[in-house]
């Protein structure tokens, strides 16, 4: 009798456990990934779409120098490059824009992946 009621009271241990456990989440870390577009107006520096991943490495883009006729042109690579970023899982989570002056645009966006 003792034996069937220890028995009984493992299996019911280990069923409630299995049970319980089935409602856990499986915790995963996020991973964030920074882009960085800087245009300029002119002068010696690049306009750039700058890349940093989750591992720290960095890609590169080169965009064209800001001007009325090449807009279009440095949207379109930007665009390019986010898109290719949410079809490889991540999410945007913030995005910002500064002007520096009459020399240029910088936007910055921050995204994360589970």
């Amino acid at each position: 009798m003792k034996t069937k009621t220890q028995i009984f009271i493992a299996s019911a241990a280990v069923l409630s456990f299995l049970f319980l456990s089935s409602f856990l989440s499986e915790k995963s870390e996020t991973k964030y990934l920074t882009v960085k577009t800087i245009e300029f107006y002119a002068g010696v520096f690049d306009s750039k779409i700058t890349v940093v991943d989750e591992n720290g490495k960095v890609e590169e883009y080169e965009l064209e120098k800001l001007r009325a006729k090449n807009l279009a042109d440095n949207a379109k690579k930007i665009n390019d490059v986010l898109n290719s970023l949410s079809r490889r899982g991540y999410v945007l989570v913030n995005s910002t824009s500064a002007g520096f002056g009459t020399d240029g645009l910088l936007n910055p966006f921050i995204f994360s992946k589970q």
